[in-house]
């Protein structure tokens, strides 16, 4: 995402109450990850470091997907 420019714009709709429109825009703003972006930015992050949490992270979810899978593939008990 580097020098990605994102103007996220939303209008009020005709009959539409303001406050669903502002959570509109704040939704379009979670879709375009623009806070997580400027959070990820606020501190240098060295090469290094980035690896090792991409790394992290990736463990982490298939560690999940693998949890499920097993669950799923358990045959479940029976109540007697």
């Amino acid at each position: 995402m580097a020098n990605k420019r994102c103007n996220v714009e939303v209008k009020l709709r005709q009959g539409e109450h303001p406050e669903r429109m502002v959570k509109r825009f704040l939704n379009k703003v979670k879709k375009e990850k623009i806070v997580e972006e400027i959070q990820n930015r606020k501190y240098y992050e060295t090469p290094t470091a980035k690896r090792s949490r991409m790394k992290n992270r990736r463990k982490k979810v298939l560690a999940k997907l693998r949890r499920e899978k097993e669950a799923k593939d358990m045959p479940k008990e029976k109540k007697e």
